[in-house]
This record gives C-alpha cells, sequence and structure tokens, in this order.
C-alpha cells in the first residue's frame, strides 16, 4: 500500500492493529518498562499536535529534547501531525557546552522545544544563561499528553514534499547544517530498506542507538511502523555500561535484525565472558549490519569466530553505506549473501587504482564491500577533480541520485548547490548528492575506501578535524593559532588521533614539551571526548599549507606517519604491551580490606594505574600520573568501562561519575579506600547486608552520615519500609559535594533489637540522633515511601519544640491522614519475598526467588536461601551475620507496614511540602500496599493528601521512575537536580 505521508502511515496502522504493542523500552537495557501501541501513538501524537496548532507551529521548526525512552516517540510524530517541521537533538549534559544547541536552534531559528516533566526545569535553568535558547518556548509534552487535546486536532495541509524534520549532520559545532528531509525522501528510503533488507512483519529489532541521529531515528522509530514490526529499544549508555545487554536482548526476544557501529560488535567481543557468551542463542539473528563508521574485515573476523557457537551464521553479518542526506541507507549487503572482502594491493591503491589479489599479504589490504544500492537508486564514482565518471579500477568520489536524497541543507544555497547538485561534466547528468565519500565499484558492490574531506571518524563519533583544531589553539599559550592539524591514522586496526602542531617563535629556547602536550590531550579530552594518541610540536612556520595558505592535513599525516616532519617536541603512545596486561592480578576488595590503610591507598593506585594502562592501551610508564584523568584520554565510554571493572572487583556501586569528581588517580584511589572499601556501614554503596567481620561496628547510632562535608544546611533523609539508607548515596551524590546528607536508618536491622512499631517513637529516636549533628533549626528533612510520614511526624515534633522547619521532602507516600494503609493477606513469606523484590531493584539483578519458592520452606529455611543467593551477588562469605541481616530486614519491614497503618497524627502544625511524585504508580501501588479502591482514588489526588498537612498549597514534582526506580540510577539523577533547586531556594 502506498502512503503519501508519515501521518497516512500512522492512521493506517492504528485503524488496522490499534492495540499493536510496536515498541518496547527495556529499562536498564533488559527490563521490560513500559509498551507503546499504534493508537496510543497516535493519541499522544495528536494531543501534542493540536497544542503547537493552537501555538500557530505550523512550518515553524521544533526542537526534541528528551532522554532514551518512548515519551520522543510522540514528540516526533506530533510535529508531523501538527504541520510543523521536527528537530531531533540531545539534551545538554550538566558539563556540556550549549554552543552545539545554540547553533542548531539559531540556523534552524526554531521557536519551540519539546521535552518532557523530569527535563524541564534543568533546561530552563541551562537556557536562561544563553540568549538565543531562552527565547524558545519550552513545552512540557507530559503535561500535554494528560490534558487529552487529541480532539482538538485538526488535520494540517501537507503533502509528500513537505518537509517532515530536520537532521542536523554531526558536523563542525560553529556551524551545522540541517539536511532537510520530506514525507517523499522517508517513505521511499524505507520501501527501498524493507526490500534490501528482506523485512517481513514477522521480523523483529533490538538497538540502543540514540533518535538524534538519523540511524537511531530511522532504525528505532520509523522503520517498524513502516515494516509493521516489533522493536525493543534501550538505552545507549545501558549498551555501553554493559555491552552484553545487547545480545541478551537479541537472544531473549528472538530479533532477526540488528544494526550497529562497527565498534560495537568489538566492543561485544571484547567485553563479554565465555559465560555470558553460553547463555545466548543468536539463531535468529538473520541480518548483523555494520553501518555508521568505516567497516572492518577484522571486526567481522573477530565477531564470527566468537559468536558462531552462539548460533550466529556468518552469511548474517553484513555491512552498510548511508549518510543523513539520503534519510539513512544507500546501500546493503544481502542476509543471504556472505559479505564481499577483497584483498587490493596498497601500492597500487595510493595511486587511487584498485587492484585485486587472489591472497593476503603484507602488500595487500583488505576492503569490506557495503553491499548494492537499493531500487530506483544510482550510484556513479567520480573523479572530483574532472567531475568525469572514473573507469572500472579507479577510486574517486561516491555520487548518489535517489528519491531518498534530501531537498538540501536549511537554508544554506551555497552549500545545497555544491554538495546536491553534483553534474557530470562530459554527460551533464545528474542532479547527483555529493557525498564527500570515495569508493569503488565491483560487479555492482560498492567499496567504500575514505572520506573526500577530512572528517574524522573514531569510535563511531564524527569529528571535524577545525574544531578539534580550535580547541588545540586555546589548550596553551605557546602555540601558535591556526596553525595546526588534527587527522586520524589507524593503529592495531583502530582509528587514533594525531595533532601536529606549531609553537610560537617566542616559546622555542624554553619550551616545556611536556606540560604543552598534557594541555593538549587535556583540552582535547574535555571538549571532544577523545584521546590524542600523537602529538608532534613543530618549528614556527613549518607546518605544510596551500598557496593559499591552508593547512594540507593530508601531507601532515604522510609526514608524521614517514617520520620526514621537523619537530622540536613529541609525545607518541607506544605499542601496548599486551603480554603485560595478560599478567595482571584481579584485586579484589576481600584482599584490599586484609591490609592496612596505608597500604591499601597504595594498592588502590597501582591498581587504577594498571586498569587505566589496560582501557587505553597506553604503557604505564608513559603516562603522567600526577595529571587529570580527562588528560590522558578517558572518554565516556572508557569511564564507563573504567567504573564497571572497579564496581566489579571492589563489589560495590558508585556512578561512573565519580572518576569525573576525583580526577586525579590519588584523589580518587584515596576517596575509593575512605569511602568505598571502609568496612563501617556508614560510608557502604550497597544494600547494607553485614558480614561478622563488621556487624560490631554498625547501628550504634541511626544516623548514617553519607556525606557529612559541605558548608550548606544539612539534609536528613529516612529510607522507605525496609529500614536501609544505603540506596540513598546516589541521592547524595548527586546533590553534590556541598551538600551535607545523613540518611536515618531503622533500628533492629541487625536482629539483635527490635524494631520500632510506632512513628511517633521513631520520629523521636531520630531527633534525638541528628540534633547531635544540628542542634538547632531550620532543619531540612526528607523521606522515601514510609521514610516520607516519619520525615512528616519528626516536622511535628520539631515544631512543637519551637524549631523552624527549611524543608519537608515528601517521596512518593500518601500523606498519614489520607488513609490507613492496610496490607491485606500478607502472610510472613510474602514479606520476604516483599524484602527480596527490592534487593533486586538495589542489586540491579534478578534472584529467581518467587513466593511460591519460598512457600516450600519454613521461616527459617526462607532465611538460609535468600541469605545463600544474596551473598553470591555481593561477593562475601555465608554468615550468620548475613542471615541475621536478612531476618533484620523482613522485621524492619513488618514493623513499618504495621506503624504506618495506625499512624494518625493528631495536633498539626502546618508545614513547607514538596512532594515528588514517581511518573510510573504500577510498582507504587504494590510498594506500599494500595489496594485497587485506594488506588484509583488516589489517582484523583496529585498531591496525595498533603494539602491538608502543608501550610501553603504542595508543590508537586513529577520525575521519571517508579517507586523503586526514582531513588536509583539513572532516574534519581533528575530527583536531585529537582531537590537541589528546593534546597537552594529555601
Amino acid at each position: 500500500m502506498q502512503f503519501n505521508t508519515l501521518i497516512d502511515l500512522l492512521h493506517h496502522r492504528t485503524l488496522n492493529q490499534p492495540e499493536q504493542p510496536t515498541y518496547t523500552f527495556l529499562q536498564d537495557g533488559e527490563t521490560e518498562a513500559n509498551t507503546l501501541t499504534y493508537q496510543r501513538l497516535e493519541q499522544q501524537a495528536k494531543a501534542i499536535a493540536a497544542n503547537l496548532q493552537s501555538l500557530d507551529a505550523k512550518g515553524e521548526r521544533v526542537l526534541l529534547l528528551y532522554a532514551p525512552g518512548l515519551e520522543f516517540m510522540a514528540g516526533f510524530f506530533g510535529c508531523l501531525y501538527a504541520g510543523a517541521i521536527a528537530i531531533p537533538a540531545y539534551p545538554p549534559r550538566p558539563n556540556q557546552s550549549l554552543s552545539r544547541l545554540e547553533a542548531i536552534a539559531a540556523d534552524a531559528q526554531a521557536k519551540f522545544a519539546l521535552t518532557t516533566t523530569p527535563l524541564l526545569a534543568y533546561l530552563k535553568s541551562r537556557f536562561a544563561e544563553n540568549s538565543i535558547l531562552a527565547k524558545m518556548q519550552l513545552l512540557d509534552a507530559n503535561n500535554i499528553i494528560d490534558q487529552n487535546l487529541e480532539s482538538d486536532w485538526q488535520e494540517p495541509a501537507i503533502n509528500s514534499d513537505t518537509l517532515a524534520f530536520l537532521q542536523y549532520t554531526s558536523g563542525s559545532t560553529g556551524k551545522p547544517k540541517g539536511v532537510m528531509i520530506s514525507h517523499k525522501n522517508i517513505l521511499h528510503n524505507l520501501a527501498m530498506g524493507y526490500e534490501q533488507s528482506e523485512t517481513t512483519p514477522e521480523s523483529h529489532t533490538v538497538t540502543w542507538l540514540p533518535f538524534g541521529h538519523n540511524t537511531g531515528l530511522v532504525v528505532g522509530v520509523i522503520q517498524p511502523l513502516y515494516g509493521n514490526f516489533p522493536v525493543k529499544i534501550m538505552s545507549p549508555l545501558d549498551f555501553l555500561q554493559k555491552p552484553f545487554r545487547w545480545l541478551m536482548a537479541i537472544s531473549r526476544y528472538k530479533a532477526t535484525q540488528s544494526l550497529a557501529p562497527n565498534f560495537a560488535y568489538d566492543l561485544v567481543c571484547f567485553q563479554t565472558t565465555p559465560e555470558e557468551r553460553e547463555m545466548l542463542d543468536l539463531s535468529s539473528w538473520e541480518l548483523a549490519v555494520s553501518g555508521a563508521e568505516p567497516v572492518r574485515a577484522e571486526t567481522f573476523k573477530r565477531f564470527i569466530k566468537t559468536f558462531q557457537p552462539c548460533g550466529f551464521r556468518p552469511e548474517a553479518f553484513t555491512a552498510g553505506y548511508g549518510m543523513a542526506e539520503s534519510v539513512m541507507g544507500i546501500s546493503l549487503g544481502l542476509k543471504t549473501e556472505s559479505t564481499v572482502i577483497l584483498n587490493i594491493d596498497k601500492t597500487e591503491f595510493t595511486k587511487n587504482l584498485v587492484v585485486v589479489g587472489v591472497d593476503e599479504s603484507d602488500s595487500t589490504q583488505k576492503i569490506v564491500g557495503c553491499g548494492r544500492a537499493g531500487s530506483d537508486a544510482k550510484i556513479v564514482i567520480v573523479n572530483p577533480d574532472t567531475l568525469t565518471e572514473c573507469s572500472s579500477n579507479e577510486v574517486g568520489e561516491i555520487w548518489l541520485s535517489s528519491p531518498s536524497v534530501a531537498q538540501g541543507y536549511w537554508n544554506r544555497l551555497e552549500a545545497t548547490a555544491e554538495t546536491f547538485q553534483g553534474y557530470l561534466k562530459d554527460t551533464e547528468q545528474g542532479p547527483f548528492l555529493r557525498t564527500g565519500d570515495l569508493g569503488f565499484l565491483l560487479n555492482d558492490e560498492l567499496f567504500v575506501t575514505g572520506r573526500l574531506k577530512d572528517l574524522i571518524i573514531i569510535r563511531g563519533s564524527n569529528h571535524y578535524p577545525q574544531d578539534i583544531e580550535l580547541t588545540v589553539d586555546r589548550s596553551h599559550q605557546a602555540l601558535r593559532p591556526s596553525c595546526g592539524a588534527a587527522f586520524s591514522v589507524e593503529v592495531e586496526s583502530e582509528e587514533r588521533l594525531v595533532i601536529v602542531q606549531e609553537v610560537q617563535e617566542s616559546y622555542l629556547e624554553q619550551l616545556d614539551v611536556d606540560e604543552v602536550v598534557n594541555a593538549i590531550r587535556q583540552a582535547v579530552c574535555e571538549q571532544h571526548q577523545l584521546q590524542v594518541y600523537g602529538v608532534s610540536l613543530l618549528k614556527t612556520g613549518t607546518i605544510p599549507k596551500t598557496s593559499s595558505n591552508k593547512i594540507q592535513r593530508y601531507v601532515c599525516k604522510a609526514g608524521f606517519l614517514e617520520g620526514s616532519i621537523d619537530v622540536v617536541g613529541s609525545s607518541v603512545f607506544q605499542d601496548f604491551d599486551l603480554l603485560e596486561k595478560e599478567k595482571q592480578v584481579f584485586l579484589d576488595r576481600k584482599t584490599l580490606l586484609a591490609t592496612t590503610p596505608e597500604k591499601r591507598q597504595e594498592l588502590l593506585i597501582s591498581h587504577l594505574q594498571i586498569l587505566i594502562s589496560n582501557i587505553l592501551q597506553v604503557n604505564s610508564s608513559q603516562l603522567d600520573w600526577e595529571q587529570p584523568l580527562t588528560s590522558m584520554g578517558l572518554d565516556s565510554l572508557t569511564v564507563v568501562e573504567l567504573s564497571d571493572i572497579l564496581q566489579e572487583s571492589l563489589g560495590t556501586s558508585f556512578p561512573a561519575t565519580l572518576i569525573f569528581e576525583y580526577p586525579t588517580v590519588a584523589a580518587l584511589a584515596n576517596y575509593l579506600a575512605e569511602k568505598v572499601l571502609s568496612p563501617e556501614p556508614s560510608t557502604n554503596y550497597d544494600i547494607g547486608l553485614v558480614t561478622d567481620e563488621n556487624l560490631d561496628s554498625g547501628f550504634a547510632s541511626p544516623v548514617i552520615a553519607i556525606q557529612p562535608k559541605g558548608s550548606k544546611p544539612p539534609f536528613f533523609c529516612i529510607p522507605g519500609g525496609v529500614g536501609t539508607a544505603f540506596y540513598l548515596h546516589s541521592l547524595a551524590f548527586h546533590l553534590g559535594q556541598d551538600q551535607p546528607f545523613y540518611g536515618l536508618q531503622a533500628r533492629g536491622m541487625d536482629d539483635r533489637a527490635e524494631p520500632q512499631t510506632n512513628v511517633e517513637a521513631i520520629a523521636a529516636d531520630y531527633i534525638e540522633a541528628l540534633k547531635n549533628i544540628q542542634p538547632t533549626g531550620p532543619y531540612f528533612l526528607g523521606g522515601h515511601s514510609f521514610g516520607g510520614q516519619v520525615a512528616f511526624e519528626i516536622s511535628q515534633q520539631l515544631q512543637k519544640q519551637g524549631d523552624e522547619i527549611g524543608l519537608l521532602a515528601v517521596f512518593d507516600i500518601p500523606a498519614p491522614l489520607f488513609s490507613s494503609i492496610v496490607i491485606a493477606g500478607w502472610d510472613d513469606t510474602k514479606y520476604v519475598s516483599e524484602v527480596v523484590r527490592l534487593f533486586e531493584y538495589f542489586l540491579k539483578e534478578n534472584l529467581e526467588i518467587s513466593y511460591n519458592d519460598l512457600k516450600v520452606f519454613s521461616p527459617d529455611e526462607q532465611l538460609d536461601y535468600v541469605t545463600e543467593r544474596l551473598v553470591k551477588k555481593l561477593h562475601v562469605r555465608p554468615s550468620e551475620a548475613a542471615k541475621r541481616q536478612v531476618h533484620g530486614f523482613v522485621k524492619v519491614l513488618k514493623a513499618s507496614v504495621y506503624a504506618m497503618g495506625h499512624y494518625h497524627p493528631k495536633k498539626l502544625y502546618p508545614t513547607p511540602i514538596a512532594l515528588f511524585r514517581s511518573s510510573d504508580v504500577r510498582v507504587w501501588s504494590t510498594a506500599i500496599g494500595v489496594t485497587d479502591a485506594m488506588r484509583n482514588q488516589l489517582q484523583k489526588n496529585s498531591s496525595l493528601g498533603w494539602e491538608q498537612l502543608s501550610k501553603s498549597s504542595v508543590e508537586l514534582e513529577t520525575v521519571p521512575g517508579d517507586h523503586i526506580t526514582m531513588m536509583l540510577e539513572p532516574h534519581v539523577q533528575v530527583l536531585a537536580e529537582r531537590l537541589k533547586i528546593y534546597l537552594d531556594r529555601a
């Protein structure tokens, strides 16, 4: 069936298959968090469109600023349904410059930006500091959808040539170009891809690619709609944290196709274990596409060898080629044919000639075929100087003619003519899209060999050399402005960044090479998240230039590789000693805890140096360990890798951003030794399970000093019904080092004392403890779940004593006056299974323990069974202390539930209340025992009854996650940002 627009396509699916759950988001890359049907997607899109239409947004550009998840879908299609032009983009990170987003907004003249409730306040505060972005109207898509405006929607007057979205290329941050994609462009590319990939409605895909990239947008959002097949989506960060999740999802859901850049296939080879691979069944994977960056023959060979025992078929691995200027795909290998890999003569290849060798040898190099062009598409190879078609054995620029080719660049007439209006000089055939890529055709198979321009592609990310060169210019006063070159070289089958840069003449005599090189490396890593492999510093006036004074990057590259450039100083990472890596010994938590504090610090420093050296593949002797880690080139991917290795070896958890908080090896080792590895429970970052060794050290006071330092008034936070304050560490961390943070932990958790069953008594106990830290008010209090009611009672007793309350932050719990919460039908086994469920959230592990599993055991056997599973996950030895701890958790939960159901505050002191509700109420309702009748009642009351207890209107914030995950990574980051506003304001 033919469609003129994407609106026609979605509406057709809604009419015919309204309840088909096409889109599913995997929270943490593993758990099905939510799904989206065609009907629900169209309802949400119409609601957003109606709001945009009321703002007269037809034809206007709308930025889409969404975190990973399904909410993006409604924003994207909402723009289309309004006749507006969508601009997929990325919300800025807290430490990220706004320059690229500003450039996009300015170029597009965007008037609106769609986002979500959790991001709204953060974006407002960030945009307020930027004159361009501050002009945009930020729209809360969640709030718009909740208003049920879909009936107000009116179908826009659009056709197949109407612009659907602008895809801003990952080019220069100073001048990004918006590719103008029409409905006709998209639909043709989808039809071509459907034919090339031999997709059917029985297909199934898994993707982690970001929607802000054209490939992620097509693969994750539009292609499943066109092909009418399901897609499982995970966050890119969840993939990077644990690459195994990608393959596990393919195996679990029997996915038939999935696309990723070359580096991802290498990553899963290097970062999956034999035990993990034994869990995989990849026999359903019919089409594994490598695209979005240069495809390497070594990767094909490595991946097939690694995963063929898992059922992966070699012929399923194929390569594709495409670009934003043609929506996505241009060519693709067939899933029924093996990928073509040629051995070509190296010497002839340097002359742009293709001579295919029979065998692999030192005189040949491998080139991977990227398939054939789809229907209605024509590829020609053109000499970029003469603009005539090359002969069959010549390398030239790849030109494309296809209905998928975009209309041009937004408001860039000259750039559009240069790129989209290519004509062959001798035959006047055209217009063609000039891709800027070099390649050749052999038997209609396209082989991509490099870039005509100087674009640097490392780990799937595009980097313009002029951006990096500008960063280098500004990194040190000894460097001569506009006299440097950035380029990449291949080192052990991986692209690495090199800088060649002139030095100011006045600095030549007393040049501190190490200082300058370190400054360059640190600046490039911080601004571009790239490791600089090599730096060559040149004499003034010696960098190669053209007659028109332009830097000749290719000449600099050749001189670097040949060693022919005249340098005054250099630093190049030597070949990494893999043998040394294999000799390294795994350093674990037990070994460290068995040493003295001084020895522990020494071991940690050595351990960190080894890990960083291995991850960067740089010999330890070449790194200056007194310099910030960022100067060594730890990018976002390697930071996640280092964090994961440390967490596994140390048997604990902490945010990956910790590495940026403690920027040197010594500072990081000191933090780990004092905070993470301390045997005292007050500094342990886990669920608080104790062993025989640490039992005697804890719980004398309910106060847990999670973050005692800082200049601000302390924040006291009470955890939920299970009593442990340890899951509050992430919230404390994201509030920042200047915010003192104390948890108030339940009595009885060590099973040596009985827990308290009266909220008033709990509050009085906590007040006595917290006054030892802060004798007088104003007090800043918070509480999660049952802890929210305890925090409220603390505020009442403090005010009765004459103290002032600066803030009461309640995290996801109804007011005690709203209704008594009674959990009917919970036996002792149910309490144990509830504790297990909470542990699974905290540990992010499936303990595979169900209520029915436990029911067959006696109460004591239940504790043994749960303890055995837990100690394996926590890497501590089985002990009676651990068993008593589990028993303590169960007893505390029972006592908390009883106390919550019998709490009826008497005399009330009006209190300023900020209520933070979770966006997903499904887990919330079971976690606090809300009945179906109560749930319906509570959902009608947004403030959950707290307005009766507040001296003014309750300030309501909705944050992502459910009742538990709102307090855990990654959702806790949003909670912290919102809470910080209230703490700073009070």
